[in-house]
């Protein structure tokens, strides 16, 4: 079963592990790159129109929801991380509705929190977090949340288990009402 609650910032909990940091799509000039760690889906893909439409919809503002967080959960295998790229990779509205950026961040099971902010820094906004601001996973959250104020981005976390690592990636202070 997958469920969806709402967003601005796209949390997935789901299981699939990736690498690499930012890819560029030559066909969508002036928008957001979709980021490399978003997995590329197989030949075999079997879609789910009706569950990608509803994640659209609540991305793009077209479902009503509380707070600015989706949550997707389930059995492992189930696809949450499969619909997640799919939607993603394939609906131009989500490019156009978080213009300033699209991070795709792959949790652990012992994520590195300083490296996933680093990494998430640099996806959304293509330079390196400056090495002065090399910190503490508090530091380098308040400098980056002061980089992307202002900003309409969405975050894809994928493979996250535990609840702690909200306030990490947590820009609004708004993922109270997450899960």
């Amino acid at each position: 079963m997958i469920n969806f609650q709402h967003f601005q910032s796209f949390m997935a909990k789901t299981d699939a592990t990736t690498t690499t940091a930012v890819s560029t799509d030559k066909q969508a000039p002036g928008l957001p790159d979709i980021p490399v760690d978003a997995p590329v889906l197989q030949d075999g893909y079997s879609h789910r129109p009706k569950v990608e439409k509803e994640i659209l919809d609540l991305l793009v503002g077209r479902s009503p929801c509380v707070g600015n967080c989706i949550s997707a959960y389930g059995m492992g295998g189930a696809g949450k991380t499969c619909i997640t790229s799919q939607v993603i990779r394939t609906n131009i509205e989500v490019r156009e509705k978080f213009n300033d950026g699209i991070a795709w961040i792959a949790m652990s099971q012992k994520p590195k929190i300083r490296h996933l902010q680093r990494r998430m820094h640099f996806q959304l906004l293509r330079e390196h977090l400056p090495k002065d601001k090399h910190g503490l996973e508090g530091e380098q959250h308040l400098y980056i949340a002061q980089a992307l104020r202002n900003s309409t981005i969405l975050i894809v976390i994928d493979g996250r288990d535990d609840l702690s690592t909200n306030s990490h990636f947590d820009w609004q202070n708004s993922f109270a009402d997450c899960w």
